[in-house]
């Protein structure tokens, strides 16, 4: 029965995959923003739809949650606090800062820690993944084979 939430993961990632590559979440949002900004506030209207999302993910995976062993639902939460202090708080004081500050160099480093987050938030869950994985399987290895031999 489990293997219909890995599926289930596998599709949110791949839909979310799209997303950033395609950045849908700012195209289908930006009308919205732009009437938010024109009467001064900094528009997450993206957030509107995520979160809500996103709680009702959590409600929907709480039991396959639980019958993963503890630590890899400490990786899987500690993978998505780090990701979302990216994607929201730390894009948010990006977003505050281009809006009253012109600083190129300050902003690459909002950024570039923003981007930082997120990528190490992805990184932490390939961790709890294969870890999980060794669990089943054994030890897990990643050979590299000369070609030219």
């Amino acid at each position: 029965m489990d293997f219909k939430y890995w599926y289930g993961l596998a599709v949110i990632f791949l839909l979310l995959a799209i997303d950033e590559y395609t950045d849908i979440h700012n195209r289908i949002f930006e009308p919205v923003h732009s009437h938010l900004k024109a009467i001064g506030l900094i528009s997450y209207a993206w957030l509107l739809v995520y979160v809500p999302l996103l709680l009702a993910m959590l409600l929907i995976y709480r039991r396959f949650l639980a019958r993963l062993p503890k630590p890899t639902v400490k990786l899987f939460i500690l993978a998505g606090v780090v990701y979302l202090v990216g994607a929201i708080g730390i894009n948010f004081i990006g977003d505050q800062y281009t809006y009253h500050e012109r600083d190129a160099l300050s902003y690459s480093v909002i950024y570039t820690l923003e981007e930082l987050c997120e990528m190490l938030g992805i990184v932490i869950f390939i961790y709890a993944l294969l870890k999980y994985m060794e669990g089943y399987i054994g030890q897990l290895a990643l050979v590299f084979l000369d070609r030219e031999k």
